[in-house]
C-alpha cells in the first residue's frame, strides 16, 4: 500500500517520540521511513530534532536527506516556508560552526525570503554576506562566514569592493561569484587590486571586461612601441574569458593589421573562438586574405584549418594538391582545435571529402598514409569514400583500406561503403583473420555504445565480430592483436577466439590469461577468459598447475560480484583432467554401507 504524506509524517513522529536510544532511533529511521522517497520532504520535522539529540551521530542522515521542499503526494512537491523552529536550528548550527549545514539552511532561509525565486536570491545573499563579515575581527573568521555562503549567487561591484577593502584575502571567494561581463567595468576594484595583487586584478579584468573596452585598449597596446615578447605578455593577461564569433574576430584582425608576426603567438591559439559567419566571410575572411597577401603561410593554414567551413577547406586543399611541393599543404592536416575539461578532452578535425581525398592520393599517396590520415573520417553530413575505397582496393593499399574500414565499422547507417567493405573482406581468404584483427585493433576505447544494435545494423561489424571467430582462433597474430586491443568488445572477441583455439595457442597467451583472474572485467568477458584458461590447461601438467594455483588465489578475492561459480567450474575441470594436482582434501571419498553379519 502506498503511503500518503500524513501517514509518512505520523511514522516519523512515532520514531522521534519513542524513548529509544539515539542509535536505535537512527536504525529505526534508516530501516523505516527514511527509505521512502518522500522522507526528505519532512526535513523541517526531523532535522532540528535529530540535530539537537546528537549532531555527530545523525550527521550523515541529515546531509543525505536534507531538502527545503515538502512532499505533497505522488510526484508533487512544494516549497517549505521558513519557521521559527528552523531559525533556532540555524542559530545552533551557526554557533557550532557546521559550515555545510549552514550553507543549506541559509539557502533555505534566503530563498524563502525571495519567494523561492532564484533570480531574486543574489541581493539577499549579498546583504547577508556583508552583515556576517562586517564585525568579524580576524581573517579566519571572515573566511568561515564566506564558506557558509559559498553557494550560487552573483556579486555586484559595491559588495565586492567592500569585501576586498576589509580583507584582500577574500579574492578567491570573489572570483567564484563574479557575474558575466557587465556594460560598466569594475574599474575601482581593478585599480584597488592592481596595487595589492596584480594576478587577481587581471583575473577580474579578464572575467568582466566588455569587448568594446577591451578592443580600444588592445588598439593602444598594438600602437605602442612594445617589443614582441612584452606585447604577447600584455595581450595574454588581458585576454577576456568571454567573447566569441565576429566581435572577437574583429579584434584579432586589428591586432594582425597593427603588429603582424609579433602577435602570432597570441592570435593562433585564439582562433578556436572564431568561426565563419552564416552569410559572407566577415572578419574571418579578412584575416585569411591578409595572411594570404602577406605570405604568412603558417597563419593562413591555421585560420583555414581552424575556422573554415568544410566546403571551403576541401576546395582550398584540392587546389593545393594540384601544386606539387606547396609549403601550405602540410599545415592543413591534423587537429583543428581541442577543448580540455580535466581528464576529458575533445578534438575537432576538418574531414576530407571523397574528391579531396582522391586528389591527395593521386598527387602523393603518402599524404593520406601520414599527415592527413586523421582527416579521413566518416560523417553523416558528407558523402562517403566510395570512389577512394575502390581505387585503394584496386591498388592493394591494405593499410588505408583497413583504416577506412575501422571508420565505417562504427556506422549505424546502411551506407554503400559498408557493403563494399564487407564483400572485400569476405573475399580475402587466408588473410581475412589478420586483416580483420588489424581493423578491430584500430578502434579506440569506448567507441561502441550499443553493441547489439551495431551488430544488427552494420554488416561489416557483424562479419568481423561475430562471423570470423573460427578464423581468428587459427591465426596467432590475429589473436595477439585482439586480446591487446583498446576497445572492450574487441578484447572480449579475442578471449572468445582463444576459448576456441588450439590448446597450444591458448597456452601461448597464458601470462595474459592469468592476469584476467585478478583484473576488473565484465562478467561475460571474464567467462570467455576462463574458458580460454581451461583450453590452455589441456596442454601439459605444468601449465595446468600454474592455472590451478592462480585460480585458488582468485577464490580469496573479496569482490562480491566476482563469478565464483565459473571459477569453481574451472577448478573442477582442472582437477578432473589432472588428478595428480589434487590436494589431500580434494581426493574422492567413497562411502559404503556396512553389511551386518549374522
Amino acid at each position: 500500500m502506498t503511503l500518503k504524506p500524513k501517514e509518512l509524517e505520523q511514522q516519523v513522529r512515532q520514531v522521534l517520540d519513542s524513548r529509544s536510544s539515539d542509535r536505535d532511533c537512527l536504525t529505526a529511521l534508516e530501516t523505516g521511513p527514511a527509505s521512502h522517497f518522500g522522507f526528505p520532504g519532512l526535513t523541517w520535522l526531523w532535522g532540528p530534532e535529530l540535530y539537537q539529540r546528537d549532531r555527530v551521530l545523525f550527521r550523515a542522515l541529515l546531509l543525505a536527506k536534507f531538502s527545503h521542499q515538502t512532499w505533497a503526494g505522488g510526484w508533487r512537491w512544494s516549497n517549505t516556508p521558513w519557521s521559527a523552529r528552523l531559525q533556532s536550528w540555524l542559530e545552533q548550527a551557526d554557533q557550532d560552526q557546521d559550515v555545510e549545514l549552514c550553507q543549506r539552511l541559509i539557502t533555505w532561509k534566503l530563498l524563502a525570503q525571495a519567494g523561492f525565486t532564484y533570480s531574486k536570491l543574489s541581493p539577499l545573499v549579498r546583504a547577508e554576506l556583508l552583515r556576517r563579515t562586517k564585525h568579524k575581527p580576524t581573517s579566519a573568521q571572515r573566511r568561515l562566514e564566506e564558506r557558509k555562503l559559498d553557494f550560487w549567487f552573483q556579486l555586484d561591484h559595491i559588495t565586492a569592493l567592500q569585501l576586498y577593502r576589509q580583507d584582500p584575502a577574500c579574492s578567491a571567494y570573489l572570483l567564484r561569484h563574479l557575474p558575466r561581463p557587465e556594460k560598466v567595468f569594475w574599474k575601482e576594484l581593478f585599480q584597488l587590486a592592481l596595487g595589492q595583487d596584480e594576478a587577481f586584478a587581471y583575473k577580474i579584468y579578464r572575467a568582466l571586461i566588455p569587448l568594446s573596452q577591451w578592443e580600444s585598449e588592445v588598439k593602444e597596446l598594438c600602437r605602442s612601441p612594445l617589443k614582441a615578447s612584452e606585447l604577447l605578455k600584455e595581450l595574454e593577461r588581458r585576454s577576456p574569458t568571454y567573447g566569441y564569433g565576429e566581435a572577437f574576430a574583429r579584434v584579432l584582425y586589428q591586432i594582425l593589421q597593427e603588429r603582424g608576426r609579433d602577435a602570432f603567438a597570441y592570435v593562433i591559439p585564439q582562433l578556436k573562438r572564431v568561426w565563419k559567419p552564416l552569410l559572407g566571410r566577415g572578419n574571418y575572411g579578412k584575416m585569411l586574405e591578409l595572411a594570404d597577401a602577406k605570405g604568412w603561410d603558417d597563419l593562413w593554414c591555421a585560420i583555414l584549418r581552424t575556422c573554415a567551413s568544410s566546403k571551403e577547406f576541401n576546395t582550398s586543399l584540392r587546389k593545393l594538391a594540384a601544386q606539387p611541393g606547396s609549403p601550405r599543404l602540410p599545415g592543413l592536416s591534423g587537429v583543428s582545435s581541442e577543448w580540455n575539461f580535466g581528464a576529458v578532452g575533445l578534438a575537432r578535425v576538418q574531414i576530407l571529402d571523397n574528391d579531396t581525398a582522391l586528389a591527395l592520393y593521386r598527387a602523393n599517396p603518402d599524404w593520406l598514409r601520414g599527415p592527413f590520415k586523421l582527416n579521413l573520417q566518416v560523417h553523416p553530413s558528407q558523402k562517403g569514400y566510395t570512389g577512394l575505397l575502390q581505387q585503394l582496393m584496386d591498388r592493394g593499399e591494405e593499410e588505408l583500406v583497413d583504416l577506412l574500414a575501422s571508420r565505417y565499422i562504427l556506422s549505424y547507417q546502411p551506407l554503400p561503403e559498408v557493403q563494399l567493405l564487407t564483400d572485400y573482406y569476405a573475399a580475402l581468404g587466408d588473410s581475412r583473420a589478420r586483416r580483420g584483427a588489424n581493423v578491430l585493433g584500430k578502434l579506440p576505447a569506448y567507441c561502441i555504445w550499443n553493441y547489439p544494435e551495431l551488430i544488427r545494423k552494420n554488416r561489416l561489424a557483424r562479419a568481423l565480430y561475430e562471423r570470423s571467430i573460427a578464423d581468428y582462433a587459427q591465426d596467432p597474430l590475429a589473436l595477439s592483436d585482439l586480446v591487446e586491443a583498446s576497445e572492450i568488445h574487441v578484447m572480449a572477441l579475442g578471449y572468445r577466439a582463444l576459448s576456441q583455439a588450439a590448446p597450444d595457442e591458448a597456452a601461448r597467451h597464458l601470462v595474459l590469461l592469468l592476469g584476467c583472474l585478478f583484473r576488473p572485467m565484465q562478467r561475460l568477458t571474464r567467462g570467455y577468459a576462463l574458458a580460454a584458461l581451461e583450453r590452455a590447461s589441456q596442454t601439459n601438467q605444468g601449465t595446468a598447475a600454474r592455472i590451478l594455483a592462480a585460480a585458488r588465489e582468485a577464490q580469496r578475492l573479496p569482490d562480491e560480484r566476482y563469478p565464483k561459480e565459473a571459477l569453481l567450474s574451472l577448478l573442477g575441470s582442472l582437477l578432473n583432467r589432472w588428478p595428480e594436482l589434487r590436494g589431500p582434501r580434494e581426493q574422492p571419498v567413497v562411502y559404503r554401507r556396512e553389511v551386518s553379519r549374522v
